[in-house]
């Protein structure tokens, strides 16, 4: 079997021994942003210093020219935690559980503590393949039977082509939809702002409403996973081109210039709505979230 999985067991320093040595990758393209908050942080260094349990770590092993290099499939928000906070980036809150540890950064705490918390155990899935496998369907296979990501979220490490990286290039680079309130630092960590300027880009791809249920989104999604680069130019181009010479789709680069312009247009109208009649900040919550 092509696919292989490794499950044992790794103690915290392990983990800092590869971080020190660049041998593991946090953000491969498919994983999905940080959101765990202050809180989030403080209740898992209480499970490590309570010696309690935690879910398995996913780990995807690359052989490359410099050694082993360690993906994290799943386990990201964890992993960061504690080494931020062996780094000395978190401080131990005030109401901590363990009273001794309490307002402390690693480096003031006590060396049984310390040793302690490097002793504590992970499980830990080693997973790697000798064949070519879509690590972004891993990723969400192990998320979705979790259950703890949104579909979003999942879009995100299923997809890469042209909508999905349209819709959350224009979350990051255009400000009205912070200004509107579609955008926050919350609803951009659980990318509910891509999601929702997804939808109005489907919305006029389609030429119909969109949205409901959720999986009708992942199936237009995947209408829209194409590279722009190798679309015809036009129709025409489709007419005398060989069958397999674009990629499944009858869209060409004319169809792109037209969502654009139709995009850019139903932006300026929200705009102008919000500056007339203060559509998001008029109502509690926002008119348009």
């Amino acid at each position: 079997m092509a696919f292989h999985r490794n499950p044992n067991q790794q103690d915290l320093s392990w983990f800092i021994d590869m971080q020190t040595q660049n041998r593991l990758e946090f953000d491969p393209p498919y994983q999905r942003k940080s959101v765990w908050t202050y809180k989030d942080k403080q209740f898992f260094l209480d499970t490590i210093f309570n010696n309690y349990p935690c879910p398995a770590v996913y780990l995807q092993k690359e052989n490359t020219a410099k050694g082993p290099l360690y993906n994290v499939v799943d386990g990201k928000q964890r992993l960061s935690t504690v080494l931020d906070f062996h780094a000395g980036k978190i401080r131990i809150g005030k109401d901590f559980s363990v009273a001794r540890l309490r307002g402390k950064k690693f480096i003031e705490i006590s060396d049984e503590d310390k040793t302690h918390f490097y002793n504590y155990i992970f499980m830990v899935e080693q997973i790697r393949s000798e064949a070519e496998v879509d690590w972004g369907e891993v990723f969400q296979r192990v998320n979705k039977n979790q259950k703890k990501l949104g579909e979003q979220e999942l879009r995100h490490a299923r997809f890469d082509g042209w909508l999905i990286n349209r819709a959350e290039k224009e979350a990051v680079d255009e400000t009205f939809w912070r200004d509107v309130g579609v955008s926050s630092q919350a609803k951009s960590a659980r990318m509910k702002d891509v999601e929702f300027i997804s939808v109005l880009a489907l919305v006029l791809l389609e030429s119909d409403f969109v949205g409901f249920p959720q999986s009708h989104i992942d199936e237009l999604y995947a209408k829209y996973d194409f590279d722009e680069d190798q679309l015809p130019e036009s129709e025409a181009d489709i007419e005398d081109a060989e069958s397999d010479d674009f990629p499944d789709s009858e869209f060409t680069k004319d169809d792109l210039k037209n969502f654009e312009s139709a995009f850019q247009k139903a932006r300026n109208t929200l705009k102008a709505m919000e500056e007339h009649n203060l559509n998001r900040s008029g109502f509690a919550g926002g008119c348009l979230v």
